[in-house]
């Protein structure tokens, strides 16, 4: 049986640092604006200084934003059509020359991710994209995506890598599905225990892809 790759995205694939502070700031501005029409100033500060320090299920959570607000930034964001000045890991061109089939699944703001894919040119390596979207609380978890892609694909976990950055988002959920987990250590990460293997230039999966 083929082997099949999974990707996370933000400090797997690029630097996630290297985005430009302003596409962040616009994106907080689209939402302090539709945020100050329905709740006003005060609490519309209030709400994107706790988008600054969470995830934004959790910040919008709090202020109990409802799902009709939550799209009007979305779809007020997705106008903006934003390109982004950020390059793949230059070790990443050696995975796209990997025969095996490659899937991307990533967590944030849906549009953001999609701007981000769109700015690394990287629509036509993934056979498919997932994004958990932290804009809804109902979202997904990584390891409910990767069990759903084990089922349409009718693949056995030991034939899948997760390959990731983060010890307690896709390594954890990918080790406790018994799929065989790559921690990508670009950045001075700590070693994770649910890692089988670390990396930190993709050419090493070469050999191991091999073995």
């Amino acid at each position: 049986m083929e082997n099949l790759l999974i990707f996370d995205l933000d400090n797997t694939i690029y630097e996630s640092a290297t985005i430009n502070k302003t596409i962040i700031k616009k994106m907080l501005s689209d939402f302090e604006e539709v945020a100050t029409f329905y709740f006003g100033k005060d609490t519309a500060h209030q709400i994107i200084a706790a988008l600054k320090q969470d995830s934004f299920d959790v910040a919008l959570k709090k202020f109990n934003i409802e799902e009709k607000i939550r799209q009007e930034f979305a779809e007020k964001f997705r106008k903006r059509n934003l390109q982004m000045e950020i390059k793949p890991f230059s070790d990443f061109e050696v995975v796209k020359t990997l025969k095996e089939k490659k899937i991307l699944v990533s967590e944030g703001f849906k549009e953001l991710q999609e701007a981000k894919i769109r700015s690394l040119n990287l629509e036509n390596l993934f056979s498919e994209t997932y994004i958990s979207n932290t804009l809804f609380q109902s979202r997904p978890s990584k390891k409910h995506i990767f069990d759903l892609i084990l089922k349409r694909r009718q693949i056995t976990p030991q034939h899948v890598f997760v390959i990731g950055d983060k010890s307690e988002s896709e390594l954890k959920a990918g080790r406790e599905l018994g799929m065989r987990t790559v921690q990508v250590k670009k950045l001075n990460q700590e070693n994770s225990i649910y890692a089988e293997f670390v990396i930190s230039d993709f050419r090493e999966l070469l050999n191991m892809l091999k073995s």
